[in-house]
């Protein structure tokens, strides 16, 4: 028998001011089960766009980050969200 558990995090954020945004971060994916980390822009209207994706291990050593920059042109109603999974 093979028992998974899944773990989700997930973030919400809204801008209060319209305009260009740059989104930097830094993530760690190394190992087994490593899941998915997605950022996705959700826009007043209802439309999503997948900004940012990565699946599986995406380092070669458990001390490696990675930074990642994204530019985000955004309203007052649209929303950004990071999420991730893991499998273990």
């Amino acid at each position: 028998m093979i028992i998974e558990k899944i773990y989700k995090f997930v973030v919400f954020f809204s801008f209060l001011v319209a305009g260009n945004r740059c989104l930097v971060f830094d993530y760690h994916m190394y190992g087994d089960g490593m899941g998915t980390l997605r950022i996705l822009k959700e826009s007043g209207d209802g439309t999503t766009t997948e900004l940012f994706k990565r699946a599986g291990q995406q380092n070669s050593s458990p001390t490696g980050w990675k930074t990642a920059s994204i530019d985000v042109y955004h309203s007052t109603t649209d929303s950004v969200s990071i999420s991730t999974n893991e499998t273990l």
